[in-house]
């Protein structure tokens, strides 16, 4: 039997883009670079960021191994150190339907650290509104951090809404979320919920009586806090809900390319901005790759000229998997079009195919 770890590894491959093992490894780590953000974003693997932090490479190698001696992932043809995925991988991971979700709705780098603080403070809130529609003052919190306890005073302080109408929109927008998810999903959460005169399970107390393994654990609680904040981030009917998210934030671009994206903005060119700040002109544009990787609103006009849009149209035409372009290849087409250029256009282009054929996560 293969455990949980090696099935959810076997899913972040594919059995027609091939990815280079070590890449596979850096995200894993959470080795937070512009090619590691690159690679992240061309073959959707924002599960899997930072989810070992502290796996080592024998480690790593070793579930490999294992993967590949079962013949669920194969070498390239070209260069062994690129792997597909092989019928017989794609055949396992159908038996494992929530490692497959898994692998395909989490974003662990945008909340990663958020979630769970996220799902902790809205199940704290969810058991004081509870407290307070029986009006109880004397009762166990669910945390003992001064952080939390303070934030949920705030919290309730600046809410502009009647007592009761407090309870009744908070207790409505529980029940419109739990009806929106799976009947195992909905049972963990009410499961966890805390109130006047209930007491809530944890997931260690879940991965007990469900006999689930640590990373099964790890990863149930990162899934419900993913699907609870999807549902909060594309729908008007959690307004309260979306306070308690709005009070956290998700990770996202550093300060330094942030503040290198900011002169973009103010039309400075890369070597104004180089001048400016004291950089190397690489670092300017790992900063630029990071911004156009992370940032929504990342303008593409401002970093790609017209002509240059329209000569890697015409090569696109000619090798249309743009995630396997290779700049040497490019620059063979036309020498004039820098390694930036190309990078910006195929993350543009990758992120205007996810927005028509995936559900956003983040």
């Amino acid at each position: 039997m293969t455990d949980d770890i090696n099935i959810y590894i076997l899913s972040l491959f594919h059995p027609k883009n091939k990815q280079r093992s070590s890449s596979v490894y850096q995200i894993l780590r959470g080795k937070k670079t512009a090619s590691t953000l690159s690679f992240c974003l061309f073959h959707h693997l924002w599960s899997g960021f930072q989810l070992f932090p502290y796996l080592s490479v024998e480690a790593y190698e070793q579930r490999l191994a294992e993967l590949k001696a079962k013949g669920y992932l194969v070498a390239d043809e070209a260069d062994g150190k690129y792997l597909l995925l092989s019928q017989a991988g794609q055949a396992c991971l159908l038996e494992h339907p929530f490692w497959m979700a898994f692998s395909k709705e989490v974003d662990h780098f945008s909340y990663g650290v958020a979630g769970p603080l996220f799902l902790e403070r809205l199940l704290f809130l969810s058991q004081v509104i509870s407290e307070l529609s029986y009006q109880s003052k004397q009762y166990e919190p669910i945390t003992s951090e001064e952080e939390q306890l303070f934030w949920v005073k705030q919290w309730l302080a600046k809410t502009k809404v009647s007592k009761e109408g407090l309870i009744s929109n908070f207790y409505t927008e529980w029940q419109k979320l739990l009806e929106q998810l799976a009947d195992s999903q909905r049972q963990r959460l009410v499961s966890l919920l805390t109130g006047h005169h209930k007491i809530g399970t944890t997931y260690y107390q879940l991965q007990q009586m469900y006999h689930w393994s640590e990373f099964q654990r790890i990863a149930y609680k990162i899934y419900d806090c993913q699907q609870i904040i999807h549902l909060i981030k594309t729908s008007e009917d959690f307004p309260l809900f979306a306070s308690v998210l709005a009070s956290i934030p998700k990770q996202t671009i550093s300060k330094s390319a942030q503040l290198t994206y900011n002169y973009v903005e103010q039309g400075l060119d890369s070597v104004s901005i180089q001048r400016l700040r004291q950089i190397k002109p690489s670092t300017v544009q790992d900063h630029l790759i990071e911004a156009a990787v992370l940032l929504d609103d990342f303008s593409f006009d401002a970093c790609l000229d017209k002509q240059v849009v329209l000569q890697l149209e015409t090569y696109e035409k000619k090798q249309p998997q743009i995630i396997e372009w290779q700049f040497k290849q490019v620059q063979g087409f036309d020498e004039s079009i820098s390694f930036l250029e190309v990078r910006l256009y195929q993350i543009l282009k990758v992120k205007q195919y996810d927005r028509e054929n995936f559900r956003p996560t983040s």
